[in-house]
């Protein structure tokens, strides 16, 4: 019986790290000029059991930059850059992390992202939407007379579109986003533990 629970300790320790999730940039789209980065990690918690996956063609880069070069789109003095695709980033602290291309005006046409990683813990979060899921549907306007003013933009950083005073509809998924990512990862896990219990038990 103490073997057991030794087993039981042993599994419950190391379950966490079912947890953790491969974020694919871009979703299908992949790592390229026009993306809309800001509105892809909406929703979408990065622990430092993550990863990200970055999928791009030979004229790109995924290089990581300091707050100020993200900003600015600033690609003389990246921390890191790489041409090989896919790249994958291991999250492995708690900070946020600045990537773009460096490509000629790449950044500036929107090819950056900004990821804020938090501490990993037991419980899992959010999964991310499913790769290749239905888009978001557009947000709907409230025709205006021409006497009412148009709705006014928020100024947009440099590289990203402006944004409107309505948000984006959350991403779509019920039950099959329920299924996936870190959801599977504990299903998985829950199973190893009662599979060996039983196995010692029996």
């Amino acid at each position: 019986m103490a073997q057991a629970i030794a087993v039981l300790l042993v599994l419950l320790i190391i379950s966490p790290a079912a947890f953790a999730v491969t974020y694919t940039v871009g979703d299908s789209r992949g790592w390229t000029t026009g993306g809309d980065y800001t509105t892809w990690t909406t929703g979408k918690t990065f622990t430092t059991d993550d990863s990200l996956l970055f999928n791009y063609g030979p004229s790109h880069t995924v290089s990581e930059v300091n707050q100020a070069d993200y900003l600015s789109c600033n690609t003389a003095s990246p921390i890191s850059s790489t041409r090989s695709s896919p790249t994958t980033i291991d999250l492995t602290e708690v900070d946020t992390r600045y990537f773009i291309c460096v490509t000629s005006d790449h950044c500036s046409r929107g090819q950056k992202l900004a990821v804020t990683v938090t501490a990993a813990s037991a419980t899992p979060a959010s999964p991310p939407p499913p790769a290749g899921g239905a888009a978001p549907s557009p947000p709907s306007r409230t025709p205006t007379t021409p006497t009412t003013p148009a709705t006014p933009t928020t100024p947009a950083t440099p590289g990203t579109p402006p944004r409107t005073g309505s948000a984006p509809p959350p991403p779509s998924g019920g039950a099959a986003a329920a299924l996936s990512g870190r959801s599977t990862g504990l299903v998985a896990g829950l199973s190893v533990v009662l599979v060996a219990v039983f196995g010692l038990m029996g």
